[in-house]
């Protein structure tokens, strides 16, 4: 069982490092995508760590903005290297710079090994109640990045009160929904997942083939949580997607974002069926790393 992952990262060189180090073996092929915005103290050392490791591959950067396409794009670059320089692997799974396996390698070959024909990630159509405003206007509207500044055109119409002339008479010009290509039903979850040679492939030839997907969800915003679950949902091998993307993670009330898991939670860590967990941060708690590697792995 070969797998290959996936990092976008953009931080913590050092926790970076730690986690390739710790899912590196003979059966495993590791792509790394650094955001481009992270300085040459974030990407010396990185590099230099890096230089020479077998089956460790840096790939070309781009600047990567909270809510813009850069973190699917980091995911495509990685799909086409694997697919288009043919990297042996039987499974591809996508992870952060801050995640951190909780099943030792042997265990995460295992279950792959055992479900080798199921795809991972999770899934719901939209629109979805607990989305803001069913998380259509992520699709609907065009959402641009300026210097980093969201923009969303037309304006959401819950907002009202701050248009200026400009916006009033862009409001009034695009049309107020765009469909999805291919007449797709979209469908949200969280954007990460772990997929089969086989799915890696098909989307690998679907976006060559219809390029109009990916400039679609280039004016998408959060495009990471809609972007893979539109396409596998819509594809020939749905019935193979199961709802779980083996992730553990913690979420705040109202948080966009993790809640930072800590020594704390190891209790849970060890009793999840996650394979993975986000996210760490060795600024915060350094320690539930080292716990993880004793006590779990």
């Amino acid at each position: 069982m070969h797998i290959a992952y996936i990092i976008s990262a953009y931080r913590s060189p050092h926790q970076l490092l730690r986690l390739i180090s710790r899912i590196q073996g003979r059966e495993t092929t590791v792509l790394v995508h650094v955001d481009k915005k992270s300085g040459d103290e974030i990407m010396n050392p990185i590099a230099s760590a890096l230089s020479g490791t077998p089956n460790v591959h840096l790939l070309e950067r781009h600047v990567c903005h909270w809510g813009d396409f850069g973190h699917v794009a980091a995911s495509l670059k990685g799909i086409r290297f694997i697919v288009e320089r043919r990297v042996k692997c039987d499974r591809v799974v996508l992870l952060t710079g801050q995640d951190y396996p909780i099943k030792s390698n042997a265990a995460i070959r295992d279950f792959f090994a055992a479900h080798s024909d199921r795809e991972f990630i999770e899934h719901f159509p939209l629109p979805r109640a607990d989305w803001y405003r069913g998380g259509m206007p992520r699709l609907e509207h065009w959402h641009l990045w300026l210097g980093g500044r969201h923009i969303e055109l037309p304006k959401d119409e819950a907002h009202p009160g701050h248009e200026g002339p400009v916006q009033l008479l862009v409001n009034k010009v695009l049309p107020r929904r765009r469909p999805v290509p291919g007449d797709r039903r979209p469908y949200g979850g969280g954007g990460y997942w772990s997929l089969t040679r086989a799915a890696v492939e098909y989307l690998h030839q679907v976006l060559q083939e219809e390029p109009a997907y990916t400039r679609f969800f280039r004016r998408v915003y959060i495009p990471d949580e809609i972007f893979f679950q539109t396409l596998l949902l819509n594809a020939p091998l749905q019935d193979r997607v199961v709802n779980d993307d083996l992730r553990y993670t913690v979420w705040r009330d109202g948080a966009q974002s993790p809640a930072v898991l800590a020594v704390d939670d190891l209790d849970d860590l060890a009793t999840s069926h996650g394979l993975f967990a986000r996210k760490f941060d060795t600024g915060v708690d350094a320690r539930v790393l080292d716990l993880i590697d004793d006590a779990l792995l």
